[in-house]
């Protein structure tokens, strides 16, 4: 679960905020100084990875999804993210969301239309419980002409103070109708189930009813996915061994293949369901199919969402290849950099985070989507060794795989949803549904690897109209290949 501690150094940060965020100061105007003028919090029963996506989708708590890039000293994690117009306002003003160190700390603030910021608030996220706290340190700055008499001087301090009073008393309305837009979602449970060699898995449950999606990768998809629940069906997401909440293993317990016939099955069963639709993402998508090929008894319909290819060669090599050209080397050395100064020593997870963005850009086309990306760093699983030891196995395991011998007898409905603009290249997601009698294939128009994050309404309706017996649109037949040559 996320968690943000350090929440007190939002006024140590005070001063330093202003420098990459205030606005073009107008002229004749002087920065005279910095308030803080509220300390807020707001407890909202739900957990922080039911609250966070409401707080990075700027549509979801009434703002705009416009996003402008930030060159101040930290670079990617300082980049402004939305912004939308509040007309009869007195003064009119514009909210802007922005990113801080240490990251998912977020910045908002209220600007003026003549530019003068009337204030702004940090806020973070702490969870116990299934409860989470989102707290605001809200702050406003006094900004006076150039020349102003003492007398003028008391006078704008004292407008000053009450657009300050007024900026808090925003930023309590904006948090009030986050915690009424998250607490009216779905009900949601988490839990851990124990697989027969003592793992145990971390999953959430969101919705009511029989129909159960069952999803891995729960840390990936955070809350991405709860509009498919409802009062007839739940969505049902667990981390895999070793990754997210779920429990730590050795190294011969990693990996997802030889483990994808009992982990899925003990979330199933711990869950109550009979028979499952299974959503497998990415490289997950690898272990919901075989899952499915072995127990098609117990599974109902299949989506792959942007998956690797069915084989290793030559689609893995492609996807590295469709890669290598999107990454930033400037980026690249300025972290390296970074981590040879010592930056990072003793604070995997700020390392991590960091880094995060480097791999954003090889699989997300649209950078103004980026704050969407869920963070994983949150999790001991996710940062340094554990995470450094658990992929060169998980490809050590793979081998030189291939399941398009069982895709010619898979009696299921099998979905494979491809980004036109992804890594993986098409040519995979063909193959993963050539020949199958019941195989459709959905190419997402300008999408990338995250259709969940980047496009989520339009994901959802497709995902929707699949679960619910149908094809979504677009989604159409792929002929088998003659032999020897590949889709």
């Amino acid at each position: 679960m996320p968690t943000f501690r350090r929440l007190r150094r939002a006024m140590a940060l005070a001063a330093t905020l202003l420098v990459p965020l205030a606005p073009r100061m107008v002229v004749g105007q002087v920065a005279e100084a910095t308030h803080l003028v509220a300390q807020r919090s707001v407890t909202i029963d739900r957990s922080a990875m039911a609250v966070w996506p409401h707080i990075v989708e700027p549509s979801a708590w009434k703002q705009g999804n416009r996003l402008a890039h930030h060159s101040g000293p930290w670079g990617g994690e300082g980049e402004v993210f939305a912004a939308r117009s509040a007309p009869g306002a007195a003064p009119d003003y514009y909210l802007v969301n922005a990113e801080l160190v240490p990251y998912r700390r977020r910045t908002m603030k209220l600007v003026g239309t003549d530019g003068t910021l009337m204030g702004f608030a940090t806020y973070s996220l702490e969870e116990r419980d299934g409860r989470t706290t989102v707290r605001y340190d809200v702050f406003a700055e006094t900004r006076l002409p150039a020349g102003t008499t003492s007398g003028a001087s008391d006078t704008a301090r004292a407008r000053a103070a009450a657009g300050q009073r007024a900026s808090a008393q925003r930023f309590d309305a904006e948090l009030a109708s986050l915690k009424r837009l998250v607490e009216s979602g779905p009900p949601e449970r988490t839990g851990y189930a124990t697989t027969p060699d003592g793992v145990r898995l971390w999953y959430r449950e969101v919705g009511r009813g029989k129909d159960v999606v069952l999803v891995n990768a729960a840390n990936y998809f955070a809350a991405s996915l709860d509009a498919l629940a409802s009062g007839t069906r739940r969505v049902v997401t667990y981390d895999i061994r070793g990754r997210g909440r779920t429990d730590s293993v050795p190294p011969s317990k990693m990996g997802i293949l030889e483990f994808d016939a009992i982990d899925p099955d003990v979330i199933r069963q711990a869950v109550g369901a009979e028979r499952v639709a299974m959503v497998g993402w990415s490289g997950g998508a690898l272990a919901a199919y075989r899952y499915a090929e072995r127990f098609p008894e117990r599974v109902r319909r299949l989506v792959l969402l942007t998956p690797v290819g069915p084989r290793f060669s030559p689609w893995w090599e492609d996807m590295r290849r469709n890669s290598a050209p999107r990454m930033d080397p400037a980026l690249q050395r300025r972290m390296a950099a970074r981590v040879a100064a010592g930056e990072f020593a003793g604070d995997e997870v700020a390392q991590c985070r960091a880094g995060a963005w480097l791999g954003l850009r090889t699989n997300w086309p649209d950078s103004t989507q980026w704050y969407r990306a869920p963070d994983v760093c949150d999790s001991p699983n996710e940062v340094g060794s554990r995470y450094g030891d658990f992929v060169p196995r998980l490809l050590a395991k793979l081998g030189a795989f291939d399941f398009r011998e069982g895709l010619t007898r898979f009696p299921l409905p099998l979905l494979v949803v491809h980004g036109e603009r992804d890594n993986p290249p098409l040519g995979g997601s063909r193959e993963w549904v050539a020949g199958v009698p019941q195989g459709r294939l959905l190419v997402m128009p300008g999408m990338g690897h995250w259709p969940q994050y980047e496009r989520p309404a339009e994901t959802m309706a497709a995902l929707r109209v699949f679960l619910d017996g149908g094809w979504p649109t677009g989604a159409v037949a792929v002929l088998k290949a003659p032999a020897g040559k590949a889709p």
